[in-house]
């Protein structure tokens, strides 16, 4: 059995609008093969305005400005991409804002300011009147923490060939519960990458055979039914 992962980093990007928008604002958040951790970092609206995620779909509301506490986080889903991440505002009278250039909103104004404040995170100010009120872009402040995610491929290599169509399953155990996977019905030369893994550290075992093969049958020199391994 041969492990084979790849290295984690940064892929994400975000945006500048051209031509530019009122106030720096409407930028685009595009990830690739990365999770999103939301943190509520401030208000200073009146309104109790709900933030949520508009695309990709279904859309997902994550909290209301004035509900939570500062430092409140809540995961933001895992995405494989490069694919843009819309988060929106909706306010009491109805309004719904959604990041990314002006156009989007009916008012034509953009609502939201991104800015990139370290190399995983994007700092997200909203301004939640309508036309852009007293445009502070301090009404509801969100941090957008990013971490790439990993891959990775198990290869099954039985010495000598397996001749007798033998299947093998296996178990990833990773550092969180949406990292662990089970692989069913591996065969002698076949391969199954997962994606969108957590980094951190990994076993890998090899836990049932569908099949007959000789008692002799070893993994070779390519690996053992159980390794441990980081991503």
């Amino acid at each position: 059995m041969t492990l084979l992962r790849d290295s984690p980093a940064q892929a994400f990007t975000v945006e500048q609008p051209v031509p530019v928008e009122p106030n720096g604002a409407g930028q685009k958040l595009i990830i690739e093969n990365e999770s999103v951790e939301l943190t509520f970092i401030s208000v200073s609206a009146g309104f109790n305005n709900e933030f949520g995620r508009w695309e990709p779909l279904p859309t997902q509301s994550y909290f209301l400005c004035h509900d939570v506490e500062v430092g409140y986080t809540v995961a933001g889903g895992r995405y494989t991409g490069p694919q843009e991440i819309i988060f929106y505002l909706t306010t009491p009278e109805d309004n719904t804002w959604k990041s990314g250039p002006g156009s989007r909103n009916t008012d034509g104004f953009p609502h939201a300011r991104m800015t990139q404040i370290g190399t995983d995170t994007v700092h997200l100010e909203w301004e939640d009147l309508a036309g852009g009120g007293d445009e502070d872009y301090d009404d509801c402040v969100v941090d957008i923490v990013i971490t790439k995610l990993a891959s990775l491929t198990i290869e099954k290599d039985v010495v000598p060939d397996d001749l007798s169509l033998s299947l093998w399953d296996f178990t990833i155990d990773g550092p969180d519960a949406e990292s662990d996977r089970t692989i069913d019905d591996l065969p002698d030369g076949g391969s199954q990458t997962e994606t969108l893994l957590s980094p951190g550290s990994y076993t890998v075992t090899e836990t049932t055979t569908q099949g007959e093969y000789s008692t002799s049958v070893d993994c070779g020199t390519k690996g053992s039914a159980s390794d441990n391994n980081h991503v």
